[in-house]
């Protein structure tokens, strides 16, 4: 990921963007101005979501891991006021500061914001419960898409902030939101628009659905899902249409999203081509679902086919509706049949994303796990001997090679064999990665490992099971 930090601070000025994006348009005075913007929040039972920004800096030099602490770094606004990010949505700005910047690339932004300072209200006016990681003026970093070229002339340096993102959701609305920053700097002028209508498919004709959202990767559609990497984000208003500003010009892959219990599945566009100051325009059709789920889901991934005795890692995978994942430990399991299979949680837990079942006796049982409103449920068959037994002969990790961002998790797994070929289960894994400076280890859940990249360089991940290893490729770019 680079980030840029924004230097040279001659005029400060705040103001509020205009809703088609073109606030803070240049008059040949040189100077820079930098402006702040939100890939629109998705809860409508919120009423406003406050952040109080403290600065602004940019740097020449990419900020990878550490690096932070060490370069220079040079302070370019300091509104230090709380901004209200559901009001800079479709477009919006509202101005942070104006200055004089050397013409050049920048390559990293950071930007200082006091969490003690910010807030998020609920639609009522009463506040709302938010975990902010941290106290008092926290250092967040933007994702740099490509350097920040900066002409003799000036430009316009936007920053994104995805609320929908950045405050995640618990179990319980209720219960509030984490903040899990995600922040984006481009240069304005050399970025386009993607805007459309969402519709559903009905008979032979499509109605607009209103109420979901849209995502726009970078990706290769001949690629796993995993694989690509999330640029930017939308809401649908409730006539259908979608708009999502700011995006650097290049090919994308667009996916609508339905609103929950609207019977619709999501559905992708591609390629859409986006060119610099241009509108492209893109309809989405989604495809019935027969039936009333929504967009949100949790998918249970663990193995169904146990030997009595054996144990198996079993992981909860939610997605919101949105699409990402959500990771969280508020995750009911149960056994239907306690005395085939049982599920243990870990120590002093009673909800956790993953659980060990062990088999029991000869039978079936299932296991089921709930979060929220999402649920889904696996039947277990343990037998009486392990389907798949001798030692570990290979070590295969997939996919074997994929290109991901900074900022975004991803996850590999293993998959081990023995000498007949047999895929085996429930064997002890060690995870490795070439460079831990790049890629974070989040976690392991079974035969999957679960990593978030940090730094752009090229890393080899290995599993090594009973003495044999495999490895893959993790491209990590900006």
């Amino acid at each position: 990921m680079h980030r840029a930090y924004l230097t040279g601070l001659t005029l400060l000025a705040l103001a509020a963007g205009c809703s088609d994006g073109t606030t803070g348009v240049l008059g040949g005075d040189g100077m820079t101005r930098i402006l702040l913007t939100d890939s629109p929040f998705p809860f409508d039972t919120v009423g406003s979501v406050e952040i109080h920004i403290v600065s602004v800096a940019v740097s020449r030099t990419a900020d990878t891991g550490t690096s932070a602490d060490s370069q220079a770094w040079i302070t370019v606004a300091e509104p230090r006021r709380r901004f209200d990010l559901l009001q800079l949505q479709d477009g919006a700005t509202a101005l942070l500061g104006e200055t004089e910047l050397s013409a050049g690339e920048y390559k990293a932004l950071r930007l200082i914001l006091d969490a003690d300072q910010s807030r998020v209200t609920w639609a009522s006016g009463d506040p709302a419960p938010v975990s902010w990681q941290g106290s008092g003026e926290m250092a967040l970093h933007a994702v740099v898409e490509g350097a920040i070229d900066v002409p003799e002339g000036g430009g316009r340096i936007v920053i994104d902030f995805d609320v929908g993102r950045s405050f995640a959701t618990r179990a319980s609305l209720a219960d509030g939101f984490v903040f899990l920053p995600w922040i984006r700097a481009v240069n304005q002028d050399v970025t386009g628009t993607i805007a459309g209508t969402v519709y559903g498919l009905q008979f032979d004709f499509g109605v607009p659905v209103g109420g979901g959202s849209v995502a726009v990767f970078r990706g290769d559609t001949t690629m796993p899902p995993n694989t690509w990497s999330l640029a930017a984000s939308a809401p649908v208003g409730a006539d259908g249409r979608y708009q999502v500003h700011f995006l650097a010009a290049r090919t994308y892959i667009v996916q609508g999203f339905p609103p929950a219990g609207s019977g619709y599945a999501p559905a992708l566009a591609w390629p859409v081509v986006v060119q610099a100051g241009q509108t492209t325009s893109q309809d989405i059709m989604l495809a019935g679902t027969g039936g009333g789920g929504g967009a949100g889901y949790l998918r249970i991934a663990g193995d169904t086919s146990l030997a009595v005795g054996q144990q198996a890692t079993f992981f909860a995978a939610l997605f919101d509706e949105q699409g990402d994942s959500v990771l969280t430990n508020d995750v009911t399991w149960s056994s239907s049949d306690p005395s085939v299979a049982t599920v243990t949680l870990p120590p002093g837990r009673t909800q956790s994303q993953t659980v060990t079942v062990t088999g029991v006796a000869l039978g079936t049982a299932m296991i089921s796990a709930q979060s929220g409103t999402y649920a889904d449920a696996v039947w277990v068959t343990v037998g009486d001997t392990v389907p798949a037994g001798g030692p570990v002969a290979s070590v295969e990790v997939t996919p074997a090679s994929q290109t991901v961002t900074v900022g975004d998790s991803a996850y590999v797994r293993a998959i081990l064999r023995d000498a007949q070929g047999r895929q085996l289960s429930a064997r002890a894994i060690v995870w490795t990665v070439s460079q831990p400076n790049v890629l974070r280890i989040d976690g392991q859940f079974g035969d999957y490992l679960l990593f978030t990249p940090i730094a752009v360089d090229t890393v080899l991940v290995t599993a090594t099971s009973e003495g044999k290893s495999g490895s893959a490729t993790v491209a990590v770019k900006n």
